[in-house]
């Protein structure tokens, strides 16, 4: 949402030298959005790098290169996706206060159909569909598998851990009774 939020106003002050420009034929729309995007670079590849660096060890997740710079990866993807939504939202709306009022409308069903709020199994089958829209669903799910695809667990040890787990509980429970 704040990577959304800072390239959602973009467009609407810049439309009427682009539309000039445009109609000069100085320059095709997509070269204009592919300058925008390429002088934006910098700036949005250094907060996933900040995050992750802060964010990645400090939780505890695996630490090897590979993992890390996937998991880097996947933080910088979400947030070309969000500014790609900005920009979006930005070129829909001619109003600034429109685009900054509707991008929460727009952006909160993909929030929720992401997969953090709402298990998608508990999500009823007519509007379940929703979730294969949302790039946050997508970039959650490679983050799991960034780091519980490499891990191997043995069987005997856990199920040894549960039958002692549940053994302590009952000796707890008789000795309370």
């Amino acid at each position: 949402m704040q990577n959304m939020m800072g390239t959602i106003l973009t467009f609407q002050g810049e439309r009427p030298v682009f539309l000039r420009e445009q109609a000069n034929k100085m320059y095709s729309v997509s070269a204009y959005y592919l300058a925008k995007i390429l002088g934006e670079l910098p700036i949005l590849s250094l907060t996933p790098m900040l995050t992750a660096v802060i964010i990645y060890f400090k939780i505890g997740l695996s630490i090897t290169a590979s993992q890390f710079f996937y998991f880097y990866l996947i933080l910088l993807l979400i947030v070309q996706c969000a500014a790609s939504w900005g920009y979006f939202m930005s070129s829909i709306f001619n109003k600034e206060d429109m685009a900054v009022a509707m991008a929460p409308i727009v952006v909160m069903p993909l929030i929720l159909f992401g997969g953090q709020f709402a298990n998608s199994d508990n999500i009823q089958a007519w509007i379940s569909w929703f979730q294969y829209l949302s790039p946050i669903r997508y970039s959650q799910e490679a983050l799991v598998v960034n780091e519980f695809s490499r891990r191997t667990y043995d069987s005997n040890l856990i199920l040894q851990n549960v039958n002692s787990g549940a053994i302590i509980q009952l000796t707890k429970a008789q000795q309370e009774a």
